[in-house]
């Protein structure tokens, strides 16, 4: 190595380890400030619309809701089984 490319090659290490240092910044910056709000506006959300319906009322949102979930899972299932018994199955198998 001669005397003035050693220095050099650290000079530009150094710059991009600054280049790294402010791109990872940056990159958290643009993931953590939207999550943050996004956590905030949820919190703020639920304590609003929690303080505006009572225990009984978000139970009752629950269990219909719970209810028309598993009518859905339900016919879902059903429709599926049904349009598996009609298909023929494939058979793959591979090439010789």
């Amino acid at each position: 190595m001669a005397g003035g490319s050693g220095s050099s090659f650290v000079a530009e290490r150094q710059a991009v380890n600054r280049l790294r240092n402010r791109l990872l910044f940056v990159f958290l910056a643009a993931t953590v400030a939207p999550l943050v709000a996004t956590l905030w506006i949820t919190t703020s959300l639920l304590d609003r619309s929690l303080s505006m319906a009572t225990t009984n009322e978000v139970d009752e949102l629950s269990r219909s809701l719970e209810t028309t979930g598993r009518a859905l899972f339900n016919s879902t299932k059903d429709a599926l089984k049904l349009e598996s018994s009609r298909q023929t199955p494939r058979i793959y198998r591979q090439p010789a």
